[in-house]
């Protein structure tokens, strides 16, 4: 049974600072400071590129050399809310966005509700367009959505394999 050893975020370069003001004060080096806690020589040096290390040696760092844990710490910021932008039901059958490309293939992909819509464009001008139902009953609304596109190609594909076939 293995134990995992938590992590703390730090301000590395707030800790790079304090420890440098602890080795200036007792009239050390920063090698000799890292070379106390059993670090090699640029351990502290290289603590200002840290976003977080682990809680045993942060714990050691600030007891070892009398420094406040709270100064050094940081708090992660509470993720914010994600609005969703109110969808529009749109008018007419046109569900297919234009191309973002003006030249060269480009395809664009429209998930709704239940639905999936893919076209693909070639300098502007639409070569294919396909849909797809989005399957209801799947473990996974994602699965489902990645499964109706890939039909959506599917059918396009066919489309320009019979366009092929019959000389178009």
């Amino acid at each position: 049974m293995s134990k995992s050893i938590k992590n703390v975020n730090i301000n590395g370069e707030a800790l790079y600072l304090g420890l440098k003001d602890y080795a200036f004060a007792n009239r050390l080096t920063l090698a000799e400071v890292s070379n106390s806690i059993g670090r090699c020589g640029t351990y502290i040096n290289n603590l200002r590129n840290y976003d977080h290390i682990s809680e045993p040696m942060f714990n050691m760092i600030c007891k070892s050399f009398g420094l406040s844990t709270d100064k050094y710490l940081v708090k992660p910021e509470p993720p914010k809310p994600v609005e969703k932008p109110e969808v529009k039901p749109e008018t007419g059958t046109q569900h297919y966005l234009a191309p973002f490309l003006k030249s060269g293939y480009d395809v664009t992909l429209r998930v709704e509700n239940d639905r999936v819509f893919m076209a693909v464009y070639l300098d502007g001008k639409m070569q294919q367009r396909a849909s797809s139902w989005i399957k209801k009953d799947t473990q996974n609304r994602d699965l489902g959505i990645f499964q109706a596109i890939s039909y959506a190609a599917h059918i396009m594909y066919k489309y320009a394999e019979q366009a092929v076939l019959e000389g178009k």
